[in-house]
């Protein structure tokens, strides 16, 4: 499911931050720091899918690059960001800023590619930016994870190199909505190109009219522990979140598999009618066995959550089951047998997805009555123990 995400932050010396240590680690190169006299080497970094630099048209003969030429990238990329360093003297001054763009897993390496590179250059390249592009494979544990570093200046470049004053007019937040607007539709524009059906959205849920909760940021440290096999707080947080969303999803399937038969059931003496009765039964039916599929909308769930969904999920497929029943048993002429069996089968392959999920949640149940057993015999065991220490 591609989903939407654009984010931009300032790369400032006011936080300890260096342009070109950021640029070195985002495109996995070798820069020398010569500020701090060292260099930033991340030419063993894994995961760097492809790297580029994009002008603006008119720019400084060192920037102009043969594509594919990696010696001149590396070239151009230590000494953009040198001199960015080098221009911006005082001890607290902006240096670069950052974008951060989900790319969805649904497209392929040079879809990727060309879409960031037509937002990039419309959105930056054109109105003088010189755009650091990096982009990142997802780690072995997600495989849906692709994203691209997007570092900008923050100083016009022109042929004689960056302009003597910033252009403020980038820092309106006005633009920044801009820019999370057209991504989305560069999102759509590609995912539609390539023949796919899903779609991203840049506003909020409550924009939306969604009733999904906000999923909280995992940071870096939190990343780490769980990247670890750990647990950490704001890793709880985002479980606790997935949890609440899944089970406001399954419940509204459910009810609008019933919502959607009985809105049909007084035209369904119409022949189209009863075949878009049935069209749009099964697309719910896809959709339940989709979203509550253990190997796809269980992933990383705790046992408390799956206990939930596989509650949620028997509603959902008694419902659609009901329905679809009743249905089939009132159209008239009823429908072709090879309908009806494909019908039927979606239905008893949900039920037995519901069946699975509700003997996960037995299993768990014992697995905690166990457990919590054992450990009041150890704490009683514990008790005995100190008791016996006391009277010695």
């Amino acid at each position: 499911m591609a989903i939407f995400r654009l984010s931009a932050k300032i790369i400032s010396r006011a936080k300890g931050q260096s342009v070109i240590a950021s640029a070195a680690y985002r495109a996995g190169d070798k820069l020398l720091d010569p500020n701090r006299l060292k260099d930033h080497d991340y030419t063993a970094r894994r995961g760097i899918e492809h790297t580029e630099i994009m002008t603006p048209e008119k720019c400084p003969l060192w920037l102009q690059i043969t594509p594919g030429n990696k010696q001149q990238e590396r070239e151009a990329r230590q000494e953009l960001w040198r001199l960015a360093e080098a221009t911006e003297n005082r001890i607290n001054s902006q240096l670069a800023r950052e974008i951060l763009v989900a790319l969805p897993h649904e497209l392929d390496r040079k879809q990727r590619i060309e879409m960031v590179r037509d937002f990039v250059q419309r959105n930056f390249t054109d109105k003088g930016m010189v755009a650091d592009v990096s982009f990142h494979a997802p780690e072995r544990e997600d495989g849906r994870n692709y994203h691209a570093h997007i570092l900008l200046t923050l100083r016009e470049m022109t042929p004689q190199g960056f302009a003597r004053t910033k252009n403020r007019e980038w820092n309106d937040k006005a633009l920044l909505q801009a820019w999370r607007e057209d991504w989305a539709h560069t999102v759509n524009r590609g995912l539609e190109r390539a023949g796919r059906p899903e779609r991203v959205d840049h506003r909020s849920n409550e924009a939306q009219g969604l009733k999904r909760e906000p999923q909280p940021k995992l940071g870096p440290v939190a990343h780490e522990i769980e990247k670890a096999g750990g647990q950490s707080k704001a890793g709880d947080d985002i479980r606790a979140v997935k949890e609440r969303n899944l089970l406001r999803e399954v419940w509204d399937l459910g009810n609008k598999a019933l919502d959607a038969a009985v809105d049909r059931l007084d035209l369904a003496q119409h022949p189209l009618a009863q075949e878009a009765a049935v069209n749009r039964l099964e697309r719910l039916l896809d959709d339940i066995a989709d979203r509550l599929n253990p190997e796809i909308g269980l992933t990383g769930l705790t046992g408390q959550a799956a206990d939930g969904a596989a509650k949620g999920l028997g509603k959902a497929a008694d419902a659609a089951l009901n329905v679809m029943g009743g249905m089939l048993s009132f159209l008239d002429p009823s429908p072709p047998p090879e309908r009806r069996e494909n019908v039927e089968e979606r239905i008893a392959g949900l039920e037995a997805l519901r069946d699975r999920l509700m003997k996960d949640e037995q299993d768990r149940a014992r697995a905690q009555q166990l457990a919590a057993a054992r450990a009041r015999e150890e704490e009683h065991d514990r008790g005995r123990e100190r008791t016996r220490d006391r009277r010695e």
